[in-house]
């Protein structure tokens, strides 16, 4: 969220809507990994072949996903409810 809008990302912690750690906590995890918007080439490629075998008079609806992967060695202290 941080990555996709850092005003909204900052109106959510600082007006406590959502709990979620500061900038210099965040700073340390997100430098060293990876990321990016988009689809997956593969499951794009995929839908392509499954779209291509399908009557054109059925190939009508929606695609709607999302997804998230939190970091493993990520963690927060429970009983305070800060990180």
């Amino acid at each position: 969220m941080k990555m996709k809008s850092p005003k909204l990302y900052e109106h959510l912690r600082k007006d406590n809507i959502l709990r979620l750690p500061s900038k210099s906590t965040l700073r340390p995890y997100t430098v060293s990994y990876w990321s990016s918007f988009g689809g997956s080439d593969r499951i794009l490629r995929q839908l392509k072949t499954k779209i291509a075998s399908i009557e054109p008079y059925k190939r009508h609806g929606g695609l709607v996903f999302e997804e998230i992967k939190l970091s493993e060695h990520l963690s927060d202290k429970k009983k305070e409810m800060c990180y």
